[in-house]
């Protein structure tokens, strides 16, 4: 699974501290389960999707679910403003 690969120590690090930026307000919110659910299926469906979109090329890192988070994030908030 491309989510626990990662390429360099910045990369490493920019996904932590997204991931604890954005992570834990939503974890607050939805609890551990829900978000662990939430995190792993925008991880693999973002890895999916680029994986269809360009096939030849390798991806690494939690970018993915960072990015699925900051989606959750942004739906959160239209639909209860």
């Amino acid at each position: 699974m491309p989510i626990l690969l990662h390429g360099h120590l910045e990369h490493l690090v920019g996904n932590v501290v997204g991931q604890l930026y954005i992570g834990s307000g939503i974890e607050n919110g939805i609890g551990f389960g829900y978000f662990t659910f939430l995190y792993v299926l925008t991880g693999f469906g973002g890895n999916l999707l680029s994986s269809v979109c360009n096939p030849a090329a390798y991806g690494v890192g939690a970018s993915t679910s960072v990015f699925g988070l900051v989606g959750y994030q942004i739906s959160y908030i239209f639909t209860n403003w």
